[in-house]
């Protein structure tokens, strides 16, 4: 007689931690005296990848690119530099962020049918603290510090395998500031972002067992 062993999926996890270098460029408009809109592009970089998910390449360290629109929320000024007439007095502030991204893990290989499909695009946000130095009356240097939630990207091969990497980060951030108008800012920062990866492959018919 011939017997059906029932094969239940199984899922392979791996978590890791990445260590990136990071970059924002945007503009800002005030909004009042202690809220102000920034619009910008934000990069976490990337580097090796390897052949654990066979057989497709997986980047273990994945980059990510987003497309952000935030909102900060300014402390009253407390800090200025003697000797200059500030304008636009730094201070804490508080701000989120949310936005589109492209999580790139190099999942772009199809299976021998064609049937692959890849999806890596998601809606990320973000939550930062930070503070701005008034240098000039028109220029601050800033400093701060964030968490990101980045999504996830997914990969069906087609025949019963399924690849999912989830992805957050810390960051800390370093920039400037400057004011091209009274309330209009262009900014850009440099610093790193600490990525926190959930790798999982899901075999959806993995092999029998006796």
């Amino acid at each position: 007689n011939n017997t059906t062993k029932h094969r239940s999926p199984v899922t392979y996890t791996e978590h890791r931690q990445n260590l990136n270098p990071e970059w924002q460029v945007g503009v800002s408009q005030n909004l009042g005296e202690y809220v102000s809109a920034n619009l910008g592009v934000d990069h976490i970089g990337s580097s090796t990848t390897s052949t654990i998910l066979a057989p497709y390449n997986i980047v273990l360290n994945p980059s990510v690119t987003s497309l952000l629109l935030g909102l900060d929320f300014h402390a009253l000024a407390n800090y200025q530099l003697p000797n200059f007439k500030v304008a636009h007095p730094g201070g804490l502030y508080l701000g989120g962020d949310v936005g589109y991204n492209l999580l790139d893990t190099g999942q772009y290989g199809k299976a021998d049918d064609g049937t692959t499909i890849y999806t890596h695009s998601n809606i990320q946000y973000g939550l930062h603290l930070g503070y701005n130095f008034a240098l000039t009356p028109n220029l601050q240097w800033l400093m701060e510090g964030g968490y990101r939630y980045l999504g996830k990207a997914k990969q069906d091969d087609g025949s019963g395998d399924i690849y999912t990497t989830r992805a957050q980060a810390a960051d800390l951030l370093f920039g400037l500031k400057y004011y091209v108008g009274s309330s209009t800012s262009l900014y850009g920062k440099l610093g790193a972002a600490l990525q926190f990866l959930k790798l999982d492959n899901t075999s959806l018919n993995p092999p029998a067992t006796d």
